[in-house]
């Protein structure tokens, strides 16, 4: 990375709906008294669907990555 700016951690994923999100809190309450320690848990509000992680991506790349994403759209 060459920028001034640190570089951002991006990816391009798929919001769920609410209604989903419900249902997985559901799960993951299920699931987490039954997991052994260690195990880090996201809150079901942060929850989405990763489609691709692009890594350590420039700040000024953001825009235009966004852009073409919406014109592939």
């Amino acid at each position: 990375m060459t920028g001034s700016q640190k570089p951002l951690r991006a990816f391009i994923a798929i919001p769920i709906s609410a209604e989903a999100k419900r249902a997985l809190d559901t799960v993951l309450r299920r699931l987490a008294v039954q997991a052994p320690g260690g195990v880090r848990w996201v809150h079901p509000e942060g929850i989405h669907l990763t489609v691709k992680f692009l890594g350590d991506v420039e700040p000024t790349l953001v825009n235009p990555i966004a852009e073409a994403m919406g014109r592939a759209l």
